[in-house]
């Protein structure tokens, strides 16, 4: 039998600033133990943080979202811990 379904996507080991981008967000956790959601301000912050270029920052989010580690939500995302 061959599997019909793809393989889930990943965030990690895509490129340099998605690499930069998990760790910062996994930093964050630390700080923020209870918390499931992150404000599109502290996700910026954390672009800042780490010089993650305007232009890719996009890019980046994206892969996050396509990989359900980021869901959108109001005024920022829910964060999936588990798949991170």
């Amino acid at each position: 039998l061959v599997r019909a379904d793809p393989p889930p996507p990943s965030a990690k080991g895509r490129g340099k600033n998605q690499e930069k981008f998990a760790i910062a967000l996994k930093e964050w956790r630390r700080n923020h133990p209870d918390a499931d959601h992150i404000s599109s301000l502290d996700i910026e912050e954390i672009f800042k943080s780490q010089k993650v270029n305007r232009q890719r920052r996009r890019e980046v989010l994206d892969s996050f979202v396509n990989a359900k580690v980021l869901t959108h939500a109001a005024c920022g995302y829910i964060v999936e811990w588990k798949v991170l």
